[in-house]
């Protein structure tokens, strides 16, 4: 097993390689920081290599604070929490120590060589750290020096929060905006670092300090530097901006909330991950977005506490048939559903709308776009994109191909441009949805609801559904204030001029 490799500033010891410290004999250096160095060592006790911390001071008082951190890191008992395996002071030297489980490797040497991690990593690591930092608070405890260097990862590649500094410490980069004040650390201390190792895991650099850039460069408060690439979505920017608040008194650190966005965060990236994967397949890109969308939900509600690797959100092999014969399924279902004619005349005053209650949909494509009537989603929903004789065409084919028919899949190519929904959409408190039925097209396009979206008459909380716009572009421009806007996808505000900004259950858009 390759050692755990600590860094941090040059090694200043006079202890040497052969040495032994209590019952320990020492190895290599893996680390040094400000008050103490860190060595591999073999454990004569245990039979086995240990990580060593050794301070460098042996005064009264340097032992009496090495050693009360000894022992309320040996008090906390959390799987995220480097655990203290034993801490005494050396006989022969006075200085104290503590031994802890040597790990493979460091989150720094890992991004030293990914360079960035992914949305749904950094997420993962980011509920991983908050667990983490919960436990030392609840002790008591403070890090002080959370940075890439101390968070190690055990044989499995989690994160396991190690080495926490002494009073007043940090390390320049790292460090927040009290601690350079010299005050005294709190919670909201360790907060700030948590931003910067999300920052830096989820862009590949640190962020620049306030006042270096140029004033033209410099981002306005509130906001992240616009060069990021890949540039991370609204709902990071908002995490990341919150966590890096100069002032600890405006700073997010309570870890019930940062870990409720990081989870919501994560489904979004797990769900995403997994749509684009199933998307390469031909058989799901030719299924409906209400089916992939229904998977996605489904996808993003699979325990957020233990994070799935995308081999458990899709299995390896992709049986193609087998799928099409699900997708000619869930696209029946959709034509069987259908509202094809306006509500029954004289039924509670909608003559002229056509009313989609709940466990139906009404299919865009079907309708005449001189149609001006209103739609009215009691419960129902409106699939944006295709008219049922498609769907039913698309349906026939997957099926031709399930069963061993024809060879060839059948494939969907949508039209180039914007689509516009002409006519008013009324929300009841039953609720609503819109879903796309181009998802996976290819064909960046976004919808227009000419008409808009406001609550039906006598509704006093609707709430409108949207899924199924991973790829394209929904113009909300038109909204009622009075509608709550949830779901998965990204919306494009006119009046914002154009600017694109994801939402979701977590994130609802409000106007």
């Amino acid at each position: 097993m390759r050692a755990l490799c600590y860094t941090g500033c040059p090694m200043e010891t006079m202890l040497n390689p052969g040495a032994r410290i209590g019952s320990f004999t020492l190895i290599r250096p893996l680390g040094a920081g400000g008050a103490a160095d860190v060595w591999l060592a073999d454990d004569a006790t245990l039979g086995r290599e240990v990580a060593l911390k050794v301070a460098r001071k042996a005064d009264g008082a340097a032992t009496r604070r090495f050693l009360a951190e000894a022992r309320a890191l040996a008090a906390v008992r959390h799987p995220r929490v480097m655990p203290i395996l034993s801490f005494g002071v050396d006989d022969a030297t006075g200085r104290p120590y503590f031994a802890m489980p040597a790990m493979p490797a460091t989150l720094a040497e890992r991004l030293g060589e990914a360079n960035q991690l992914s949305e749904a990593e950094t997420a993962s690591l980011g509920m991983a750290l908050v667990d983490a930092l919960s436990a030392l608070h609840a002790a008591g405890l403070v890090h002080r020096d959370l940075k890439p260097s101390n968070i190690l990862l055990d044989g499995a590649g989690e994160p396991v929060l190690s080495d926490p500094g002494p009073s007043g410490g940090g390390t320049p980069g790292w460090v927040a905006q009290e601690q350079l004040d010299h005050r005294d650390a709190t919670p909201a201390t360790d907060y700030h670092a948590l931003g910067l190792v999300l920052y830096r895991a989820l862009t590949g650099a640190l962020p620049p300090p306030s006042g270096v850039l140029p004033p033209g460069l410099e981002p306005p408060p509130g906001t992240l530097p616009v060069d990021l690439s890949p540039a991370p979505s609204a709902g990071w920017e908002r995490l990341l901006v919150a966590l890096l608040k100069p002032d600890p008194a405006e700073r997010l650190a309570d870890a019930g909330t940062v870990r409720k966005r990081l989870a919501g965060l994560f489904r979004r990236a797990r769900a995403r991950a997994a749509l684009r994967r199933l998307a390469r397949h031909a058989a799901i890109a030719a299924a409906s977005a209400a089916a992939i969308c229904a998977a996605a939900a489904l996808i993003a509600k699979m325990g957020a506490a233990r994070p799935q690797s995308e081999a458990e959100v899709v299995e390896s092999e992709f049986d193609e048939r087998k799928w099409a014969g699900q997708a000619a399924d869930s696209l029946q279902r959709i034509v069987g559903e259908a509202v094809r004619e306006p509500f029954p005349a004289g039924s509670a005053g909608m003559e002229s709308a056509i009313v989609v209650p709940r466990g139906r949909s009404l299919l865009l494509g079907d309708l005449d776009k001189e149609n001006m009537r209103p739609v009215v989603l009691d419960g129902g929903r409106l699939l944006l994109g295709r008219s049922a004789g498609e769907l039913q065409g698309l349906a026939n084919g997957l099926r031709d191909f399930a069963s061993g028919k024809t060879n060839e899949m059948p494939w969907l190519v949508s039209p180039k441009g914007r689509r516009f929904v002409l006519f008013p959409i009324l929300v009841t408190d039953n609720g609503g949805g819109i879903e796309s039925l181009d998802e996976y097209a290819k064909q960046a396009r976004e919808f227009r609801i000419w008409g808009g979206v406001r609550p039906a008459a006598g509704a006093d909380s609707p709430t409108l559904h949207v899924f199924g716009f991973t790829d394209i572009v929904l113009d909300l421009d038109g909204i009622d204030p009075g509608v709550k806007v949830t779901g998965c996808g990204k919306v494009a505000d006119s009046r914002r001029h154009g600017d694109i900004r994801w939402f979701d259950d977590e994130n609802p858009l409000t106007r």
